[in-house]
């Protein structure tokens, strides 16, 4: 299964086309959570704000006024929420995967139980760095899930977020990952700060626009090509 999640800005600016494409190019069941009434021919769509506890909290911290862009927690939480609710909902290898990247060529009946083999996720994580998390899979059958779920939502339900020195979602992820030491599979093998996603496994079936720039031209820049 696949996840995303886009607000309404984000539907028209580069969610269409993560739908175009993935129709194209992927047969995993497709879900997303928005913010509005949206509806999506041929896919899954379930409101943000119907995710338990997702309203109270969004509410709670409404007038949260950030002083760093990695502390904006009105935005990243929000990711959380979908992602949780879906882990919580199904059985099986998922994968979250941002809604501004675009497929480009057909993938495989097995591209996440592959990755998944033997281990609880796969990430692109980054040593210098928090882990680039528009791509994480999960097996929801492996017996740390729960324990994952709960301690990934809980840390922004219970405010405890506000213990780390940043509250974005790639954060709390490392922390959550690192702290219960599961079996992981990090698909990134150059270690790059800057745009790991394209030259992993997943740049022969995706793109990741990452940012206003990679987003105007279409497509991933040259330079992010570490053999190019």
């Amino acid at each position: 299964m696949i996840v995303t999640t886009f607000s309404p800005d984000g539907y028209i600016q580069y969610g269409k086309k993560f739908i175009e494409t993935y129709k194209k190019y992927c047969k995993y069941p497709l879900i997303v959570y928005v913010e509005d009434d949206l509806k999506i021919e041929g896919v899954e769509v379930r409101q943000l704000y119907d995710v338990p506890g997702c309203r109270e909290f969004l509410s709670r911290i409404s007038n949260y006024k950030p002083d760093h862009y990695r502390r904006d927690v009105n935005k990243f939480s929000r990711k959380v929420f979908a992602i949780c609710d879906a882990m919580k909902r199904y059985n099986g290898s998922m994968a979250f995967v941002g809604a501004d990247t675009v497929f480009q060529k057909d993938i495989p009946d097995s591209f996440l139980d592959d990755m998944l083999e033997d281990v609880y996720l796969a990430y692109l994580g980054r040593s210098n760095y928090h882990s680039e998390t528009d791509f994480i899979a999960f097996d929801t059958t492996h017996q740390v899930n729960h324990l994952f779920r709960e301690l990934f939502l809980s840390i922004y339900t219970t405010g405890s977020f506000q213990h780390l020195k940043y509250y974005c979602d790639s954060d709390v992820f490392d922390f959550v990952r690192t702290t219960l030491n599961i079996p992981e599979n990090n698909l990134n093998i150059i270690d790059d700060k800057n745009h790991p996603f394209v030259n992993s496994i997943l740049g022969e079936y995706m793109d990741h626009l990452k940012g206003p720039e990679r987003k105007t031209l279409g497509r991933s820049l040259k330079e992010d090509y570490v053999n190019q």
